[in-house]
């Protein structure tokens, strides 16, 4: 399995990102920031045209080619930093917030997946489930067909103090030319996972150059 370790570190980098908090920053920092000024970059094959509040870390703040870049944004509606998000990404009160990385070259969730000799289970909100490895590292694979194509989850399955929950991972390429790769937490996100990721692909790609006047 090619995802092994390096899923579980990918992972566990999540979380620990996930307990970081933010801070308002200049232009040229890595971290949020609440200017607005357009920033050109490209990515992979993606060429994007994207204001600074919404970019919390790059590879060269010139601009140009980039190895990668990541994006926080708030759901619903996939806020960048600002007076009205500013509690929710410095973590002061409940709220999702999603970090997107988009990276020029990746293996997609369906290009890690081997299901061969795998029977799936019937998993919740219309998934099929494929288990893999004993209960104590157990890893998850949520698949189905969603508005005619196949989606991919994996999720690395943890116990916290007794209850049981899971990172869970996605990696796609979008029509733009970046992968993206994010995370997010099985109970409280798998529910509406598919429609998520379809609101991401739209909202990265609505930054194409193509689609900049």
């Amino acid at each position: 399995m090619r995802i092994g370790s390096a899923i579980r570190c990918l992972a566990l980098i999540a979380v620990l990102l996930a307990n970081i908090g933010v801070s308002r920053a200049g232009i040229f920092d890595d971290a949020m920031s609440a200017d607005t000024t357009p920033v050109e970059f490209s990515v992979g094959s993606g060429h994007y045209r994207m204001p600074r509040n919404y970019i919390f870390q790059m590879t060269n703040w010139r601009g140009g080619p980039q190895g990668t870049v990541s994006l926080r944004v708030v759901y619903p509606g996939f806020k960048p930093f600002g007076p009205d998000t500013q509690d929710c990404m410095l973590r002061k009160i409940r709220c999702r917030i999603y970090e997107i990385v988009m990276v020029d070259d990746f293996y997609t969730s369906e290009e890690t997946f081997d299901s061969r000799n795998r029977y799936p289970k019937r998993g919740p909100y219309g998934f099929e489930l494929f288990e893999v490895g004993p209960d104590d590292a157990r890893v998850e694979y949520y698949r189905k067909k969603f508005k005619g194509e196949m989606i991919f989850f994996d999720c690395i399955v943890n116990d916290i103090r007794g209850v049981r929950n899971a990172i869970c991972h996605h990696v796609e390429r979008i029509g733009s030319g970046s992968f993206i790769s994010y995370y997010f937490t099985r109970n409280e996100e798998l529910a509406d996972a598919s429609e998520v990721n379809e609101g991401l692909r739209k909202f990265i790609d609505s930054f194409s150059a193509g689609n900049n006047k």
